[in-house]
């Protein structure tokens, strides 16, 4: 720091930055000035500093002071300089950078930025993801179903009642969900030999999923998986009970009983055991026989019930989430009623990471190089060798085989393996409305410049 001998007060103190010197060791005319000789110094040091230590930003001082060079100079005299409005940069900023921001022709309005607050719904914890939903038909829900497997960032999505059969309108939906969520595999158990029923589970890339074939019950329905990860299993069964009626003629005390066969067999597999689904017993009443039966089957078997609170919309607790209770892998129970259905979704969070992303293979054709005129080309050279007077399937064989040797010939595929990412979450109708009057308070503010529609800019 450059201090004047005779002027050791604060006030009268004057502070230049790197650059700033570098311009006043070109401006001072008199070499004999003392001044000038203190500035050539300093910044010679400090040339020769930032090249033998160029790392260490931290030791080279960011201001450097020297006397009031007004002081001591009248106007006149060349080499006075007024740096009142200078500014004072970091040791880090560049002379570069000060020159690119110089020359920019776009002045920068500091006061135009907005702070841009933080959702905590966009913090996603590196836990395993789950949800339980009885559904009441997939067939129609799919959009839904994806946009909350999106926005929750679920990695396995557990689904009652899909509705689904063996029929070509369940490969229809099944052909609809992978074009809309790629990444994930939809294992399903439909009901057999009568509408509605049906159990499935949508399981993130990367988990590896067995099934495990078993006895089947007339009083409920469902699917026993193992789903691996790492070096853990989750061994998952998801249950649809049906409510009793004439139709089926199963009473509750047939579904209590194979419940408790069901759950020897289960109780001694390998795994971490994860019950959930829609048992249709009205949990909430402590006070009913067929609950206080099922009850007592869980504390026999080690087992605890985790969902107290409603999942129907009249306000009764249908859906449960059972696990054994010396482990403890499985919390955050929530119930979340956004999507249409009359069932509340069930969201909670394992102790088990989440799968690795994986490696997917893409096969794409580049058919920018390709012109209209030798496409027209290489069709007319690859005419069909079929009559006029053949069968409509033969036709069809040959010009689907015709036009895959032109696209080859043209546009030959190539495979590219990329790593499978989530999707960003998708625009609403709410956000495109709030988004434009966002814009529009910003519109009215740039016109009028009125505080309250600066007011109404910052809220949105």
């Amino acid at each position: 720091m450059l201090v004047n001998s005779e002027h050791n007060s604060h006030d009268n103190l004057i502070r230049y930055t790197r650059l700033q010197l570098l311009q006043l060791k070109g401006t001072v005319p008199l070499k004999d000035n003392k001044l000038y000789l203190d500035i050539k110094t300093t910044v010679s040091s400090i040339l020769k500093y930032t090249v033998t230590r160029r790392r260490k930003w931290s030791k080279i001082p960011s201001l450097i002071s020297s006397y009031r060079y007004n002081d001591h100079h009248t106007d006149n005299q060349p080499g006075n300089i007024n740096l009142a409005n200078s500014i004072v940069i970091s040791p880090k900023e560049s002379v570069q950078s000060l020159r690119r921001a110089k020359n920019y022709p776009r002045h920068i309005q500091l006061d135009n930025l907005v702070t841009i607050k933080y959702s905590s719904c966009y913090h996603f914890p590196s836990n395993t993801q789950l949800s339980v939903w009885n559904a009441r038909s997939v067939c129609n829900k799919l959009p839904s179903i994806c946009s909350s497997i999106f926005s929750q960032k679920t990695d396995i999505f557990i689904i009652t009642e899909t509705w689904l059969s063996e029929n070509a309108k369940q490969q229809t939906v099944l052909g609809e969900f992978k074009s809309l969520l790629s990444e994930y595999d939809f294992i399903s158990n439909p009901r057999r030999n009568r509408k509605g029923g049906g159990v499935g589970v949508i399981v993130r890339q990367g988990l590896k999923v067995k099934i495990n074939r078993g006895v089947c019950y007339e009083s409920f329905e469902h699917l026993d998986v193992n789903i691996s990860m790492k070096s853990n299993v989750i061994h998952l069964i998801n249950i649809y009970r049906p409510p009793q009626s004439k139709n089926n003629g199963q009473s509750t005390q047939q579904f209590i009983l194979d419940f408790a066969s069901f759950l020897e067999s289960a109780i001694i597999s390998s795994g971490i055991l994860l019950i959930t689904g829609d048992f249709n017993l009205h949990f909430q009443y402590d006070t009913i026989s067929d609950v206080k039966q099922f009850k007592y089957i869980l504390d026999s078997f080690g087992l605890v019930q985790h969902i107290h609170v409603p999942t129907h919309e009249k306000g009764h607790t249908l859906d449960l989430v059972i696990t054994s209770a010396s482990e403890n892998y499985f919390s955050c129970f929530s119930v979340d009623f956004s999507l249409p259905s009359d069932h509340g979704v069930i969201n909670f969070f394992s102790e088990l990471s989440k799968p690795c992303p994986q490696n997917i293979a893409r096969v794409s054709r580049n058919f920018r190089p390709v012109t209209p005129a030798q496409l027209a080309s290489s069709i007319e050279n690859h005419t069909l060798s079929q009559p006029e007077d053949a069968p409509v399937d033969q036709l069809v064989d040959e010009y689907n085989t015709k036009l895959s040797l032109v696209l080859d010939e043209l546009a030959p595929t190539k495979e590219k393996v990329i790593t499978a990412k989530s999707r960003a979450l998708r625009f609403n109708d709410t956000d495109f409305k709030a988004r434009a009057q966002r814009r529009s308070a910003e519109r009215k503010w740039e016109q009028d410049n009125l505080q309250i529609h600066k007011q109404i800019f910052l809220v949105w």
